[in-house]
């Protein structure tokens, strides 16, 4: 909405309907901006009619909105600032307050032309802060994920305390000048050996054949809870996390009696190779048996995260078809990064429902989602050498809405039950925790409150 005054005195309140760009509901610096020194105004006005009579009333401003009052202080109507469509200031003495869904309200009084100032002040300030309140929650949720995943003490959904880090110090870290943030962007942009892949298929192959071999406690084992799992889950109440617990046994044992055996074929598969930095055994061993325990249950684990998560899944489902529509200024994403069509980052982030069955093929196509947006970032703002999390999370929004993705909440869940606990702390975990955090604020959107107080318009 814009606010301006016209010859005959008109402050237009109305939805702008051109393509200029909107004030972002995530400014990337918010400035300290307090509330006038008086919390109400009072006038002393005369309410006139429809047929021409008056009464005396008392018009109050607040810092919410604007109440009509009988001389007496009882409050006739009370109406939000963000209901308000225009303001008319007729002669000197006479202002005109329309209403969305309400008859005009017409005054009287000498102080008129203070009135229309003071609502257009109090209007414009009551915009600014929601928009700094819906910064502030994106950046909560994302602290109070993050602690809930980070602190096994901390219940999820129920977190309380903040990181001992800031989020902005954890992304400063990743894309800032810091040493960590230096050893960071060398891993991530590391040329990978061509030999690499032949290898690790080496390694999950050696591990299957030991899980797999016939009569054997692991082959054993795996066949029954696979055999059994649907009579075994339901007295844990939770599939995923019941054959996560499972799946954690296992990897114990196999830590303790397998690894070893494979490590020693690995210096001389090394070496026949050429490559000289070891691969993480533990990830490919985690791999291995994703691939033969959630593999076969795959369509049965999800079916009951996705009856868990139906609601939230159709909610977010509804409000991302409507944020689709929005423009990316209005996600508060800075004019350097909307001028990025993010096409690239979309379509890696739908890859994630083909062909990805297992839980790290998903999570690594969610990685390479985020890093391609962190990387286009950093590769179109000059201003700054990082990405801080109120530029990340944004964008990474806007990605998933532009997106034809569903289910979301059952995919969030999916990878949180079902993925090892130790890779939910590293890189997979915090931009999995970004993830979560962007689909619980889709979740929990007001798009009325959106409307209205962000005062933005649906192309």
């Amino acid at each position: 909405m814009s606010f301006s005054q016209t010859e005959e005195g008109v402050v237009d309140i109305s939805v702008n309907n051109d393509h200029s760009p909107r004030a972002p509901i995530f400014p990337k610096e918010i400035p300290l901006i307090s509330e006038p020194k008086k919390k109400s105004s009072l006038y002393t006005v005369q309410k006139v009619f429809q047929f021409g009579s008056r009464s005396p009333r008392l018009l109050k401003l607040t810092s919410r909105g604007i109440q009509n009052c009988q001389v007496g202080g009882e409050v006739s109507s009370h109406h939000n600032y963000s209901n308000v469509t225009s303001v008319t200031l007729k002669g000197n003495n006479t202002i005109i307050i329309s209403y969305d869904g309400d008859h005009d309200y017409t005054y009287e009084t000498p102080s008129a032309e203070a009135v229309l100032h003071e609502i257009t002040e109090r209007a414009a300030l009551r915009k600014f802060n929601m928009k700094k309140r819906v910064n502030r929650e994106i950046i909560h949720k994302f602290t109070q994920v993050l602690d809930s995943y980070t602190n096994p003490k901390t219940p999820r959904g129920n977190a309380t305390s903040l990181p001992a880090i800031p989020v902005e110090a954890n992304l400063n870290q990743m894309n800032g000048n810091t040493e960590e943030s230096r050893k960071f962007r060398s891993e991530r942009m590391k040329i990978r050996h061509p030999n690499e892949n032949i290898l690790n298929q080496r390694i999950l192959a050696a591990f299957v054949d030991i899980l797999t071999t016939p009569n054997t406690m692991e082959d054993i084992t795996i066949s029954a809870f696979v055999r059994n799992f649907d009579n075994n889950w339901k007295s844990s109440g939770n599939a995923g996390e019941f054959c996560r617990e499972f799946m954690n046994l296992m990897s114990q044992n196999c830590m303790r009696q397998h690894v070893p055996i494979v490590a020693q074929k690995l210096d001389k598969w090394m070496e026949e190779l050429l490559i000289h930095e070891k691969p993480d055994i533990e990830l490919i061993l985690e791999k291995s048996l994703q691939q033969l325990i959630i593999l076969p249950l795959h369509e049965k684990l999800w079916t009951q995260i996705q009856l868990q998560e139906r609601k939230s899944d159709i909610t977010v489902k509804e409000k991302m078809a409507f944020l689709k529509k929005v423009p990316p200024e209005v996600f508060g994403i800075n004019k350097e990064h909307a001028k990025v069509e993010w096409k690239h980052s979309v379509k890696e982030l739908e890859s994630i429902y083909t062909g990805k069955w297992l839980p790290l093929d998903k999570l690594e196509c969610l990685m390479e989602t985020c890093r391609n947006i962190a990387n286009s970032m950093t590769d179109n703002y000059t201003s700054s050498g990082f990405v801080s999390a109120d530029e990340f999370l944004p964008i990474l929004i806007y990605v998933m809405c532009r997106s034809n993705l569903d289910d979301l909440s059952t995919l969030t869940e999916y990878l949180f039950s079902l993925c090892a606990p130790s890779y939910l702390l590293g890189e997979m975990g915090y931009y999995l925790t970004a993830f979560a955090s962007a689909v619980g604020f889709i979740k929990d959107l007001d798009v009325d409150e959106f409307l209205s107080e962000g005062n933005r318009e649906v192309k």
